[in-house]
């Protein structure tokens, strides 16, 4: 049996003003630049929901783990 992903996930507003909290899954990646410009560190979303514990169902659903991240 194969292990299952491990996403990291978090809170975030779409903006500083919006009065609506959702919570995010998202895998680690690396995003390169061009002409020898630096490598970055940037999240890739996976799937979101209005409630950490959707979130969590919704892991749960579709086989993947979750680890808390603050940010």
């Amino acid at each position: 049996m194969a292990e299952e992903e491990v996403l990291r996930y978090c809170a975030f507003k779409k903006t500083e003003a919006a009065p609506i909290l959702y919570w995010m899954a998202y895998r680690r990646g690396k995003q390169g630049g061009y002409a020898g410009t630096a490598v970055v560190t940037s999240a890739f979303p996976v799937f979101t929901a209005a409630t950490e514990e959707r979130l969590i169902a919704l892991a749960r659903e579709l086989g993947y783990g979750l680890r808390h991240e603050a940010v």
